[in-house]
């Protein structure tokens, strides 16, 4: 039991002294108590204040993992209070575009939308969480900068460019928060939500794709009434 105590005391110490690369098993014979116990006096003798036998390495980690995790969650609370805004604005926005192809595209896009909702609740049913109790203020103004965009009048095919504007600029904002969303899964290994993101990350870039070609067709009307 003496030979015990001693061999503790050393490991102790070196504990203490920082030495985390000393062997620290437990040794038979010394109750968990009795060790913290010991440790708590050496650190009294050498003049410092007591601490908790923790090991600051694996401390460190379990502190990362936990800010990790609760970003992950508050990334994916952000993005589905974007998308049921969006649910919202979408048949706003389908019924002020002028150009039949542009009305279509917001349309198809409403359908994908519920789409992505119902996917954000999937994956935070796997997580074991709630996906609401946060509002995106971000897309609660994209949102309002578009109502005042249907609100202006003008030459048709200058309003729809504008509309066109108003969604790329929702579309990018939702490709950097699911991009950063799915990077944040990656990393701690929920497979399955990464999968479910990336499919929506996929139709969200599809969409501002088709933006983009639809704008190409606008913008030339748009010259033509200005020249």
């Amino acid at each position: 039991m003496q030979n015990a105590r001693y061999l503790t005391a050393i490991r102790m110490r070196h504990w203490l002294c920082g030495n985390h690369s000393y062997p620290r098993t437990p040794l038979g014979g010394l109750r968990p108590g009795s060790i913290l116990t010991l440790a708590q006096r050496l650190r009294k003798q050498a003049g410092r204040p007591p601490v908790t036998l923790r090991n600051p390495n694996l401390n460190q980690c379990h502190v990362k993992a936990k800010i990790r995790r609760r970003l992950a969650l508050a990334r994916k609370k952000d993005l589905y209070s974007a998308e049921t805004q969006l649910v919202k604005a979408l048949p706003k926005m389908a019924k002020a575009a002028n150009d039949p192809a542009l009305r279509a595209g917001f349309e198809k896009h409403l359908e994908e939308t519920t789409i992505h909702v119902d996917r954000l609740e999937e994956a935070a049913e796997i997580l074991g969480v709630s996906p609401k109790g946060k509002s995106c203020k971000a897309m609660k103004g994209l949102v309002e900068e578009g109502a005042e965009v249907m609100m202006e009048e003008g030459q048709p095919s200058l309003k729809d460019l504008a509309l066109i504007v108003a969604a790329q600029k929702v579309e990018h904002y939702e490709i950097a928060g699911y991009g950063s969303a799915r990077t944040i899964a990656e990393v701690l290994g929920q497979r399955d939500v990464v999968k479910l993101l990336q499919a929506t990350l996929d139709e969200e870039g599809a969409t501002d794709e088709a933006l983009t070609r639809l704008s190409l067709n606008i913008i030339p009307q748009v010259a033509g009434v200005e020249a």
